[in-house]
């Protein structure tokens, strides 16, 4: 059957799954090139909690009850009060620090809970991309953006708890590179 068949055909099965393509592919040399694994020193991270923890006792607002770092308190904190931006901003904190502390909270939890590590981007494209969260599944990677997704949640556009619950079915559902592979030789068939 032609790929053009394979794709137009009013004839498919219901049992049969979507072949799932990557986005980018990259050899190990490259990446390795490309990313370096970093480790944020842990006062950095304290002081980031501190943030955040300083906020909620400011502004005499109840933390969920959960560790300070986790999606509902960092929600909790830009979306109660004053918010957490024009706190910081009260502080004579610039924006990009304000973002890093959000971004040091969620990468914390993204590391804990699901096991994402951290990496720097040495050829990012924008700023805010320099920082990457990756989740790796025999070779197959999911990467978040601490900071870009720190931005969306500031202006509004989204929350952290929304990002966890997009990115959870994925890490259960991501598939190996052999799988892609095959997706990928069925098309020539």
């Amino acid at each position: 059957m032609s790929f053009f068949k394979k794709i137009f055909s009013s004839n498919k099965k219901n049992d049969e799954k979507k072949p799932v393509f990557p986005k980018e592919i990259m050899t190990d040399e490259y990446f390795e090139k490309r990313y370096l694994k970093h480790t944020i020193e842990e006062e950095i991270i304290e002081g980031s909690m501190k943030m955040v923890k300083g906020y909620f006792i400011d502004m005499h607002i109840e933390p969920a009850n959960v560790p300070i770092y986790y999606p509902e308190n960092l929600d909790k904190a830009v979306n109660e009060g004053l918010g957490f931006h024009f706190y910081c901003q009260g502080l004579k904190l610039e924006d990009k620090e304000i973002l890093f502390f959000l971004a040091v909270n969620f990468s914390r939890y993204m590391n804990e809970q699901y096991g994402f590590e951290l990496y720097q981007d040495t050829e990012t494209e924008t700023p805010l991309r320099g920082m990457n969260l990756k989740f790796d599944k025999d070779g197959a990677l999911i990467t978040l953006y601490p900071l870009e997704y720190s931005l969306k949640v500031l202006n509004g556009t989204s929350s952290f708890t929304e990002l966890e619950n997009k990115v959870k079915p994925h890490l259960e559902n991501l598939p190996s590179v052999k799988n892609i592979l095959d997706s990928l030789n069925s098309l020539k068939k």
